[in-house]
């Protein structure tokens, strides 16, 4: 029962937000206009559900969350005039690591489950009437806190991250999360970044598949 209705009121937390685009505009059997979206939730599997480590298909996408934020917190920190001290952006990184992650799970985009979120926002870019539901959950928080700590404390180097990033803001560069992670931080070597394209014989694999349909003089109001 819990599920049923946590699933309804993220089904209504996207019709809310949704803004006539996606909707796919057609002519009902009564011959009126109506629009319709197809709202799918990903099936998850036990190690999606259960467990305190990122499933490895997410590892690559959670390197782009974790440097969107991390960027993003330095942007608003970072004085003109001077580097930062070694303990401030020590402090900087840990504090976003433990408390950057809200909003994230998983949805179902084109037949694959990719991980979503405020930083993973081309991600979710979706067919003509299709829509989707975000799993998500407090399990997604603890895991990207901690895979942010093992990039930049163990993997890259909270002083390397530091430069690189300082680097970036001094040259007014922007950062592209995702060359980064490929290819600087070598997070993504061997493993998928982000959903790939729809294949021809791939149908979606949903847990929940929902239909909603409204009349297009309504979608105005």
């Amino acid at each position: 029962m819990f599920f049923v209705v946590y699933l309804l009121q993220v089904w209504l937390l996207v019709l809310a937000k949704d803004d006539k685009g996606g909707w796919e505009e057609s002519v009902n059997e009564e011959g009126k206009k109506v629009q319709t979206l197809k709202i799918e939730a990903p099936a998850m599997t036990e190690e999606d559900q259960y467990g305190y480590n990122m499933p490895d298909r997410y590892k690559c996408d959670s390197c782009r969350a974790i440097v969107h934020h991390l960027n993003e917190a330095l942007h608003k920190q970072q004085p003109k005039s001077r580097r930062l001290k070694s303990w401030e952006y020590t402090d900087l990184f840990e504090e976003t690591c433990r408390s950057a992650f809200e909003g994230y799970g998983i949805k179902l985009v084109n037949g694959e489950n990719v991980l979503s979120g405020p930083g993973l926002k081309d991600n979710v870019e979706l067919q003509p009437g299709m829509g989707a539901i975000q799993m998500g959950g407090e399990n997604w928080k603890k895991r990207l806190a901690e895979e942010c700590r093992k990039l930049i404390f163990e993997q890259v180097g909270e002083d390397d991250f530091y430069s690189f990033l300082y680097g970036k803001l001094k040259d007014g560069d922007s950062l592209d999360a995702r060359d980064y992670c490929t290819k600087e931080a070598e997070y993504c070597k061997a493993q998928k970044l982000g959903p790939e394209a729809p294949k021809e014989e791939k149908k979606p694999k949903a847990e929940l598949i929902v239909w909603v349909q409204k009349s297009v003089r309504d979608a105005w109001h």
